[in-house]
């Protein structure tokens, strides 16, 4: 009987690791979403297979650990029942675009799964069907700047807003709800749903793929298509933390966009967010991938004169239409740098940084980063 039951564990302890379970204590959140887990739910499909179970579980915990609510794990049927909780609370749908419905009715603007998209917009016999360019790819999971996936064990993560709080608007209900999150964590299967939920509890990723180790994925990409280079899987240390959200990974239109702008291509791009003040309010205060507000855009460059020379041409850029920003030189606990109005731009070393939070606070954020580069942090 002991041989059989220490059989038994051993064979769950193997499932766990093969499934990339995590029995441990529940990571550490970032400190602005820990913020907000007392008003963020986690829900995954009532019928989902046991590897997103079990990670929107590791989510639940982590926002459990910062203050959630006891109750913060639901399904999808449940959610979807209970508008008076759901559509009040930040929410993170734990899934696929097939296994979790609250995910399926809110799936974002930027991914899809090909082959589903297409058989559930089916058209009729007689109706001509849409002609796609030669080569287009008709199964595999798309994310538009990152391109088509097609192993399994690719993840994916998306933030946007949570679209159940139109519902109460719309019925004109006495009581409307806030502005509030969503956060996607979903890939091209299961497996990679637990990639993305171990993403975001690790790096604090928000946005953006997590390749699979086995996806083939193109060498140097173009202006909508992210080449392997490119992908990053943490925010850089010395980035401050201080009410940080998380991170965006950008996407190859924002490489292609930095160099029409900077006149240089970047080694690295990031984008970090941060909790402002306000909280999220609104689409400017939230962490989504299409917005530009509350957040250091952070740069690395070939070399530090590259980096000049990219600020040189931002700054010659966003003043002319139809920005006309007017720039003038400050200085930031010493270290040079460029403001117009309450935007900031600044390079030490091969970095750049622009910030666009609301100030003090983003003043605040670019000095601590320029003052961690200045001692070292971006070696």
């Amino acid at each position: 009987m002991r041989n059989a039951l220490l059989t038994i564990i051993l064979m769950v302890w193997c499932l766990s690791c093969s499934l990339g379970l995590d029995a441990t204590q529940p990571k550490a959140l970032s400190p602005g979403l820990a913020a907000l887990a007392p008003e963020m739910l986690v829900v995954v499909g009532k019928r989902a297979p046991v590897t997103e179970r079990q990670a929107a579980e590791n989510v639940a915990a982590a926002l459990r650990a910062a203050d959630g609510p006891a109750d913060n794990l639901l399904d999808d049927e449940t959610a979807l029942k209970n508008l008076d909780r759901t559509a009040f609370c930040h929410l993170i749908l734990v899934g696929t675009y097939t296994s979790n419905e609250l995910l399926h009715q809110q799936w974002g603007h930027f991914a899809l799964d090909r082959a589903v998209f297409a058989r559930e917009r089916a058209v009729p016999w007689d109706t001509p069907r849409p002609t796609l360019y030669d080569g287009a790819p008709t199964t595999g999971f798309y994310v538009f700047g990152f391109g088509t996936f097609s192993d399994t064990k690719t993840g994916y993560l998306e933030s946007g807003r949570n679209e159940l709080y139109l519902v109460p608007i719309a019925l004109d209900t006495p009581k409307k709800p806030p502005y509030r999150l969503r956060i996607n964590v979903t890939g091209a299967g299961s497996a990679g749903v637990a990639q993305a939920a171990q993403a975001l509890l690790t790096t604090g990723m928000l946005n953006g793929v997590i390749p699979a180790v086995g996806e083939k994925l193109p060498a140097t990409g173009d202006a909508f298509l992210l080449g392997k280079d490119r992908y990053t899987r943490e925010l850089p240390m010395w980035a401050p933390q201080e009410a940080l959200l998380g991170w965006t990974l950008p996407d190859a239109t924002d490489y292609a966009g930095f160099l029409q702008a900077g006149g240089k291509p970047a080694v690295h791009l990031w984008r970090a967010k941060y909790l402002t003040g306000k909280g999220i309010t609104d689409f400017d205060t939230a962490p989504q991938r299409h917005s530009t507000a509350a957040e250091l855009f952070i740069a690395q460059l070939a070399s530090p004169v590259a980096a000049q020379e990219a600020l040189a041409a931002l700054v010659k850029t966003l003043s002319a239409k139809p920005q006309e920003l007017k720039f003038i030189a400050v200085t930031l606990d010493g270290q040079p740098a460029q403001q117009a109005g309450d935007f900031y731009l600044a390079a030490s070393g091969a970095w750049l940084l622009m910030e666009s939070l609301p100030e003090p606070q983003g003043q605040q954020v670019l000095t601590a980063a320029l003052k961690s580069l200045a001692q070292g942090g971006g070696k």
